[in-house]
């Protein structure tokens, strides 16, 4: 029951056991969480967003024993969980979030994900899930930075 349930967290509900795509698709659950639990909880710029990347940043490192041990590996595909928390942070301070917002703080997130610029690639060979994690972080920053930029500069 255990192994379950941490399966499904780690996964975000089965996202990250895709044939392909699992990034993407752990993306795109964890936008509709965050869409989700913005539009019940709080509509605050800051509360969900930080909430959501803390509270999923916390069980990741926290089940990294388990996660090692259950995929033999150090940053395992099917764990997704890390893109719920970056995909929570890269919208961190909007207060109001057209779709276009949407999109394009979602394609920068994948964008930057993949790419890893400094310093997300050297924060992948941290020990246990904090690599897993803080690669993700540093690309939501990015991507955050980058929407902000949007904002201000991108067409009226």
């Amino acid at each position: 029951m255990r192994d379950a349930i941490c399966r499904g967290i780690l996964t975000v509900g089965g996202a990250g056991c895709a044939p392909r795509a699992r990034g993407t698709l752990g993306t795109l659950a964890g936008l509709a969480i965050f869409l989700a639990a913005r539009t019940v909880l709080s509509s605050d710029p800051w509360l969900v967003p930080l909430a959501g990347t803390l509270a999923a940043g916390t069980v990741l490192v926290s089940l990294g024993h388990w996660c090692e041990r259950r995929y033999g590996a150090k940053d395992p595909q099917e764990v997704v969980l890390d893109e719920l928390a970056g995909i929570f942070l890269a919208f961190a301070g909007f207060s109001h979030l057209t779709w276009i917002d949407i999109a394009i703080g979602f394609l920068g997130f994948r964008i930057l994900d993949i790419l890893k610029p400094f310093p997300a690639r050297q924060a992948e060979r941290l020990p246990r899930n904090w690599g897993i994690l803080c690669d993700d972080l540093a690309a939501a920053v990015y991507a955050n930075l980058f929407l902000h930029a949007w904002r201000i500069w991108g067409p009226s």
